[in-house]
Parts: C-alpha cells; sequence; structure tokens
C-alpha cells in the first residue's frame, strides 16, 4: 500500500488552511498558539527532560506561529501557494501540538516524580518520552516551517510536463 499523491492528507491539510485557518484569517489559530505558550512558560521544572520539552515545545510554537503569518499572506494573495505548502504545514501542526502536550505531561511526571509518587517506572517513562521527542522529533518542526515559509515556489513554479 502506498500514499496516493494528494490524497486524504492533501484533503485534510487543504482543508485545514483552507476552510479552518484561512476562514477566521488565523485567530483561532493564534489563540491556540496563545494558550500552548502561556501554559509552556508557567511551567516550573528543574527535571532536565521535562525542560527540554519546554524549551523545544516554544521552539516549536514560535516556529509554527511565523509560519501560520506566512502560510495566512500567501492564503491573502497567492491561494495556489498556500496550497502547495498545506501539507507540510499540516505536519507542522501535529508535530508542535504534539510537543506541547508532551511537555505538558512531562512537567506533571516531574513533579509527582519528585514529590515520591508512586508508579515511578510509568513516570520515568514518560519523562524519556518528552525528552526523546523534544531530541528526535521536535527539530523536524523547525525544518518544516522553513517550508511552509519559503518552499511553495520549488512546487507552483514546477513545469508539470517536464518533470
Amino acid at each position: 500500500i502506498t500514499t496516493i499523491y494528494e490524497g486524504t492528507t492533501g484533503i485534510q491539510a487543504n482543508d485545514l488552511i483552507g476552510r479552518k485557518v484561512g476562514r477566521d484569517r488565523g485567530v483561532a489559530m493564534f489563540a491556540l498558539l496563545d494558550d500552548m505558550t502561556r501554559e509552556l512558560e508557567a511551567l516550573r521544572t528543574t527535571d532536565v527532560a521535562a525542560t527540554t520539552a519546554i524549551a523545544a515545545a516554544l521552539t516549536g510554537a514560535a516556529d509554527l506561529r511565523a509560519s501560520t503569518e506566512s502560510l495566512l499572506q500567501s492564503l491573502a494573495s497567492m491561494p495556489d501557494r498556500a496550497m502547495a505548502v498545506s501539507v507540510p504545514y499540516l505536519r507542522l501542526c501535529g508535530t508542535v501540538i504534539g510537543g506541547w502536550l508532551l511537555a505538558k505531561s512531562a512537567a506533571i511526571a516531574a513533579q509527582k516524580v519528585a514529590d515520591q509518587t508512586t508508579d515511578r517506572e510509568f513516570l520515568t517513562a514518560k519523562l524519556r518520552s518528552a525528552h526523546f521527542y523534544a531530541q528526535q522529533i521536535m527539530p523536524t518542526a523547525g525544518a518544516l516551517a522553513r517550508i511552509v515559509q519559503s518552499g511553495a515556489a520549488s512546487v507552483v513554479e514546477a513545469d508539470a510536463i517536464h518533470i
């Protein structure tokens, strides 16, 4: 089984930018990003895994904010360019939102470990998962953000007949 070009992923991505983000000019997305940033900045922990996850999630949220601003500019003036980067934008959203939620769970787990809560093995695994995500998955958010912000031309300007 292989991915169908512009299959369901493309449909969902186009729906995200066209009917969700574009519909209200990013108001809901920016509100979510404000909530994410506020929550992440309020987290207090000295645990290395949790602080790493929080820092990576904050960086990802900033990348998603800049990419959303760029995407909205494209939607307003050159919608074909926005659609050309809709799948990377969808992936960026998923990566960053996942990082935010993992960072929150890591901070909670770190507090419970510090409080000597039972189920230490489970909590330690949560911290390891968040640390892994921060170091192995979250860096892709920066690459996806660059694609969203400056990768549309390579798609829009391509001569499909000679490719």
